[in-house]
C-alpha cells in the first residue's frame, strides 16, 4: 500500500482541502452564520487507502501527516520531546507521550475552528463518505483529548489508556465532554460542576453559551452548591431559562437572555412564555402551569442581576431598562400569567381525588419489609458484596420512610455521622423525666433510638430507630469498607460507579411497594403517608402541645400541617359536623354548653326515625297508654312534674309501697310482701348517659327505646329489668331536670 505524504504548512490550506473534499464526497456539515464547519474523512483511491490525515502541532501550529517525525526533528528542546527521546524507541510509554502531544495540538486546532465556527474538525479516527456526521456528533476525551463520536465515548473512556489509574465518578460522559469545548462564557469552578450534571443536548449548550443564565447559575452556586442535593435543583432552574431563550430565538425575536429583559418588548416575553407553557386560549388555562410561575421568579431575578451589573459598569441606559421591566413584571405578570397559571392549578386539584394509603396496605408492607431485611441480613453477614448490601441499604432506608413518615429525601440523606452522633452519645433521661412517663413509655425510651438529621431551612428533624432497624444500620456500617467509596459520607451511598451520593427514598419505596404486591401501590409514596398520619391524627385528641410535637417530629410548622397535610376527612367530617348540625336542628345546643363536639350525644333510634320521615307507632301506643292510665287515678291538672314529684322516693330508702286502687293500668304494682327493685348509683347514671338528650328535651322515650337500651347497655344486659322500669327512672330524672330549671 503506498503512502501519500502530504504536508501542510497553513491551517487554510487544509481548509481548501477540506472544502474539495466536501464537494466530491458530499460531506455533512454545520452551518454557523455564513461558514461551515467540515469533518476530516478517510479516501481511498482505488481501493486503496489515502494517509493523507494531517495532525496540528502544539508548539507551532504547522499541520503535518507525519507529527512524531516533525516534533521529535524541529522540537527536541522541548521538555515533553526531550521526556520522548529519553524512552526507548518502540516502548509503549513513548507511543503514549506522543499520542497524548498529537491529540493535544488537534484539540486546541478543533477547539478554534469551533469557536470561529469555520474550518475542519479533526477526529480521532476519521469516518468514512457514507457516514453521515456532524461536528455537534464529536466530543473530546476527558484523559487524553482526543475527539471521538458523542455516543462511542463513554467505551472508549472505560478503556483510554491515558487515565491511568484516575477514578471516574459517575456516568456523565458526555457532560463531561462538552465542559472541555470552547464557550463564549467563562465559568466559576462551582459552576462548571453543576454543568457536569448538566445533560448538553441543545438546551443544555445555549445554558452554557448564555451569559446572563450563566450569571443567574453563579447565583445560585454561591447560595446551595455547598448542597449537593440542590445541584439538580440549580440545572433545573438554568435549563427553564434555556428552554425559554429557544423559544424566543424560534419567535425571532430574543438571540439571548439578556434580549429578555426590556420592557418594550414585555408583550413579545409574555407571548414567548405563553407559548412555551402551551397556553390555551379556549379555557384561559396552560398545560405547564407551574412553569409559567417559576418563570416569572427566575425573569425578576435576571433583572435584578443585570441590574446589579449595569450598577457596576456605571450604565444609567441598562439600569433603568431592568428597573422598568422589574416594574411592569411587579405591575402585569400577575394578570397575563399568574391569575390563569393559579387557575390552572386550583382547578386540577379541585379535580384530583386525595387517596390515602390503605392499612391493611401498610400493615403488609411492613410485614413484606420485616421478613426481607431479616433474610437480607443473615446473607450479608455470610457474604458481603454489593448486590446483598445495596438490597439491605434499599429495605432500611424504606423501613425508616415507613416508620417515621418521613420525606424521602431527608431519610435518603442521613450522614454517617449523625448516626453514629447519636449511637455514643445515647443517656440516660433526666430523673424527673423518666418518673412522668408510663411503663411502656420507658420501655420505648430505652429501646428506641434518635437521631437528628438537618431538614428544610435547617430544622433538626429527628428519626426514631427500631433495635432491628438500628441493627441493620449498623451491619451496613460494619461492611461498607469495601463496597462504598471511602470519601462518600452518606449511610445510605450508592455502591456503584465510585459514587458519592445516596439512593433515593422514593425509588427503593416504590421498588418495594412493588415487591409486596399490595393493594392501590400507587398511593403508598412519602408524601401521602405524611398526609395519612396528619389525617388519622384528627381522631386523637391532641392538645395543642401534642399537636406541636407533632409538627416538630415531621418537620414542619402547625400551618403547613393544618394548611397542607392534614386533608379533610370525609368519614370524619360528616361525623362531627352533622352531630353538631343535629343539635342545633333540635334546639339543643345550648344544654351543651362548655362541651366538646365529642360531648354531643344523640339517640340513635330518633335519628334513625328523623332519616326514614316514619313514625314509631308503636312508641306512640305506649305512650297514649300510660297517660291514659295517669288520666284515671290523678287529678286531671296533674302534670308529669307532679306525678315525678311524687316517684322522686325511688332515690331515697324506700318504705313498701301499697298498690293504687282503681288505675287501669299500674306502672308500679308489685306484691305486697316482694322487696322494692332500686337502681344504684352506676345503673342511673348509666340510663341518664344513654337517654341525655330525652332528658335535655324533657321527652320520655317509648316501649322500642327503652327496650334497646336494655339489650345494648352492658349493666342492663342480664339483669332482667322491664322496659317499664326504665321509663319510670327517666321520668324521674326529667322531673329533676325541670325542678332544676325553675330555680
Amino acid at each position: 500500500m503506498s503512502i501519500v505524504d502530504h504536508q501542510s504548512t497553513s491551517i487554510e490550506r487544509a481548509e481548501k482541502t477540506q472544502a474539495i473534499e466536501k464537494t466530491a464526497s458530499n460531506d455533512t456539515a454545520i452551518t454557523a452564520g455564513t461558514d461551515s464547519v467540515f469533518i476530516k474523512r478517510s479516501k481511498n483511491i482505488n481501493g486503496k487507502r489515502v494517509w493523507d490525515k494531517g495532525s496540528c502541532c502544539t508548539f507551532c501550529e504547522i499541520t503535518s501527516t507525519n507529527l512524531s517525525k516533525h516534533i521529535l526533528k524541529k522540537h527536541s528542546t522541548e521538555p515533553e520531546v526531550q521526556k520522548i527521546l529519553s524512552l526507548p524507541k518502540g516502548s509503549k510509554d513513548r507511543a503514549l507521550l506522543l499520542e497524548k502531544i498529537r491529540n493535544l495540538g488537534n484539540y486546541q486546532q478543533n477547539c478554534k475552528v469551533l469557536k470561529i465556527g469555520r474550518g475542519v474538525l479533526v477526529p480521532y479516527r476519521c469516518p468514512s463518505d457514507d457516514i453521515e456526521v456532524c461536528a455537534d456528533d464529536y466530543g473530546p476525551c476527558s484523559f487524553c483529548l482526543g475527539f471521538f463520536l458523542k455516543k462511542e465515548l463513554w467505551r472508549h473512556e472505560k478503556c483510554c489508556k491515558h487515565k491511568g489509574n484516575t477514578l471516574v465518578r459517575g456516568r456523565k460522559v458526555i457532560a463531561r465532554s462538552q465542559l472541555l469545548l470552547p464557550s463564549d462564557v467563562s465559568h466559576s469552578d462551582k459552576l462548571k460542576d453543576v454543568l457536569a450534571h448538566m445533560a448538553m443536548d441543545s438546551i443544555g449548550l445555549t445554558v452554557k453559551n448564555d451569559l446572563l443564565v450563566s450569571k443567574f447559575g453563579e447565583r445560585l452556586c454561591n447560595k446551595h452548591s455547598h448542597l449537593p442535593h440542590r445541584i439538580t435543583y440549580i440545572v433545573q432552574k438554568m435549563r427553564e431559562l434555556g428552554r425559554l431563550v429557544r423559544v424566543g430565538r424560534s419567535m425571532r425575536t430574543f438571540e439571548t437572555l439578556s434580549d429578555f429583559i426590556d420592557p418594550k418588548l414585555f408583550p413579545e416575553v409574555i407571548a414567548a412564555v405563553k407559548k412555551l407553557c402551551c397556553f390555551r386560549e379556549d379555557d384561559n388555562s396552560f398545560s405547564v402551569p407551574t412553569l409559567a410561575l417559576k418563570l416569572g421568579h427566575s425573569l425578576k431575578k435576571c433583572a435584578s442581576i443585570l441590574r446589579s451589573e449595569a450598577l457596576i459598569a456605571q450604565d444609567k441606559a441598562l439600569e433603568k431598562k431592568c428597573k422598568a421591566f422589574y416594574q411592569l413584571c411587579e405591575m402585569r405578570w400577575n394578570e397575563e400569567v399568574s391569575s390563569s397559571a393559579l387557575s390552572t392549578l386550583d382547578q386540577a386539584r379541585w379535580n384530583s381525588q386525595h387517596v390515602l394509603p390503605l392499612t391493611e396496605s401498610l400493615r403488609m408492607l411492613n410485614r413484606y419489609l420485616m421478613e426481607q431485611s431479616v433474610l437480607t441480613y443473615e446473607l450479608l453477614k455470610q457474604n458481603q458484596n454489593a448486590e446483598t448490601w445495596l438490597r439491605l441499604a434499599k429495605i432500611t432506608l424504606a423501613n425508616i420512610i415507613l416508620f417515621n413518615r418521613k420525606r424521602s429525601g431527608e431519610a435518603s440523606r442521613i450522614l454517617i455521622s449523625d448516626f453514629e452522633k447519636a449511637k455514643n452519645n445515647k443517656s440516660q433521661p433526666r430523673d424527673d423525666v423518666l418518673e412522668s412517663l408510663s411503663k411502656v413509655e420507658k420501655i420505648l425510651v430505652n429501646n428506641f433510638l434518635r437521631v437528628e438529621i438537618m431538614g428544610k431551612r435547617g430544622r433538626a428533624v429527628p428519626i426514631l430507630l427500631t433495635p432491628k432497624i438500628a441493627e441493620g444500620i449498623q451491619l451496613l456500617c460494619d461492611t461498607r469498607e469495601n463496597i462504598i467509596n471511602p470519601e462518600n459520607r452518606y449511610l445510605f451511598g450508592r455502591p456503584f460507579f465510585h459514587s458519592l451520593g445516596h439512593l433515593r427514598g422514593h425509588d427503593c419505596l416504590r421498588e418495594l411497594v412493588l415487591e409486596s404486591k399490595v393493594e392501590s401501590p400507587e398511593n403508598i409514596t412519602s408524601t401521602k403517608l405524611r398526609k395519612h398520619v396528619a389525617t388519622v391524627s384528627q381522631i386523637l385528641n391532641l392538645t395543642d402541645h401534642e399537636l406541636d410535637q407533632l409538627c416538630s417530629f415531621m418537620g414542619h410548622d402547625v400551618r403547613v400541617h393544618r394548611e397542607f397535610y392534614r386533608l379533610p376527612e370525609d368519614t370524619l367530617q360528616l361525623a362531627k359536623m352533622s352531630r353538631l348540625l343535629i343539635a342545633l336542628d333540635k334546639g339543643t345546643v345550648s344544654s351543651f354548653k362548655g362541651q366538646r363536639l365529642e360531648d354531643i350525644s344523640l339517640n340513635v333510634q330518633d335519628i334513625t326515625k328523623d332519616l326514614s320521615g316514619e313514625e314509631d307507632e308503636e312508641e306512640e301506643e305506649e305512650e297514649k297508654q300510660d297517660e291514659e292510665g295517669r288520666t284515671e287515678n290523678k287529678a286531671s291538672n296533674k302534670d308529669i312534674s307532679g306525678d315525678s314529684e311524687e316517684s322522686d322516693a325511688e332515690f331515697l330508702p324506700k318504705k313498701p309501697r301499697k298498690p293504687q286502687k282503681g288505675r287501669g293500668k299500674s306502672i308500679c304494682v308489685k306484691n305486697k310482701n316482694a322487696q322494692r327493685d332500686v337502681l344504684n348509683e352506676d345503673e342511673i347514671a348509666s340510663v341518664a348517659k344513654y337517654f341525655e338528650t330525652d332528658i335535655n328535651s324533657l321527652r320520655l322515650p317509648g316501649k322500642a327505646k327503652c327496650e334497646a337500651f336494655l339489650q345494648e347497655d352492658v349493666v342492663f344486659m342480664d339483669t332482667g329489668r322491664s322496659w317499664l322500669k326504665i321509663k319510670a327512672t327517666v321520668r324521674n330524672l326529667i322531673a329533676k331536670r325541670q325542678r332544676s330549671l325553675r330555680k
